[in-house]
């Protein structure tokens, strides 16, 4: 049996596997090697398993490096054979793609002669129309598995809080889950447990920059060094953020007012950051933004070409923001 994973969801791809190797019942044999040759691969695939159940080969994110090869039908005709090898045996191919490769991976010849010998799941992002809805419904299944009721407008609220990140989701209703301990779940145990998430924190962090509080930045974003992020990806993700201000900020002076065309411009689905963002994005004159961003640009550049340490500057980089009042 062949069983193939792929798509840019890459927690429904690692949670689908999982499952498949928790029940399966046979020896584990990972393949993730990304100099493996192809008779490499064929001779640990077609060697015949020792044990009654047998054997399940898990092949990470080789697909998409062989698509494409001058040789890839040769691949196929390995991967091909591995169904006549005697002893119950089973190939699982795990493999995260982008967006752009996705699509290249479909429409190749390699995949098409794929289809016809394995059983192919694609595993994408929720995007576009009805997608906040299959991301609530992920949410409510996955609380139910974890043993908790979430009613709609706690759902709504952790997805607002996420950003549908799965990881991040499904670590948060784990952590609900082990602090609720069964009883019924109230709305301070989502503000409480949930809404101290990485995301939410730097939002608010923006949030307070944008309308210049700076100085109350501080204590937040010593709150997330507490949780492993560096300096280094607070201010990316400050820069990303200000990016998708200033891209409003054109969308909305080139004429266009439509909510909903501004947001798909944007690539934002989730309702709640692009009510925020468009609010944002109107605190500032366009050049106030522009010179906060260069700013950032500055520090960000200091912080990876000079050995610093990356908390102070930061720190003092807030200190005279706030002095200057940017």
């Amino acid at each position: 049996m062949i069983l193939v994973y792929f798509g840019n969801n890459e927690f429904l791809i690692n949670k689908s596997i999982q499952e498949i190797i928790d029940h399966s019942g046979k020896e584990v044999l990972m393949i993730d090697n990304e100099k493996i040759d192809l008779l490499e691969f064929q001779n640990i695939i077609y060697n015949v398993p020792l044990i009654n159940n047998g054997r399940l080969v898990l092949v990470k994110n080789l697909l998409s490096r062989i698509f494409d090869y001058s040789n890839s039908l040769d691949w196929i005709s390995v991967i091909k054979g591995s169904l006549e090898v005697p002893g119950n045996s089973m190939l699982l191919f795990s493999d995260f793609l982008k967006d752009d490769i996705t699509n290249k991976f479909k429409r190749s010849r390699f995949f098409k002669e794929l289809n016809e010998i394995s059983e192919v799941h694609e595993t994408l992002l929720p995007k576009g129309k009805g997608s906040r809805s299959q991301v609530l419904n992920w949410i409510n299944l996955r609380s139910k598995e974890l043993g908790i009721t979430i009613n709609s407008k706690q759902l709504s609220n952790i997805e607002n809080m996420l950003e549908r990140d799965y990881f991040s989701m499904d670590q948060e209703l784990k952590k609900l889950a082990l602090y609720t301990q069964g009883r019924k779940i109230k709305d301070d145990d989502i503000k409480n447990i949930i809404s101290g998430s990485k995301n939410e924190i730097i939002f608010n962090v923006l949030d307070q920059i944008i309308n210049g509080n700076y100085l109350k930045t501080i204590p937040m974003i010593r709150k997330l060094y507490n949780q492993g992020v560096t300096s280094g990806e607070v201010i990316f993700l400050l820069i990303s953020s200000l990016h998708r201000i200033l891209h409003i900020r054109s969308i909305i002076d080139e004429g266009i007012k439509n909510m909903d065309d501004i947001s798909s411009i944007v690539g934002l689905t989730n309702n709640y950051y692009f009510k925020k963002l468009m609010q944002q994005a109107s605190q500032k004159t366009t050049d106030n933004l522009f010179i906060l961003l260069e700013n950032l640009f500055i520090l960000e550049k200091k912080l990876k070409t000079q050995t610093l340490d990356e908390k102070y500057e930061f720190e003092q980089f807030l200190v005279k923001l706030s002095s200057i009042s940017v």
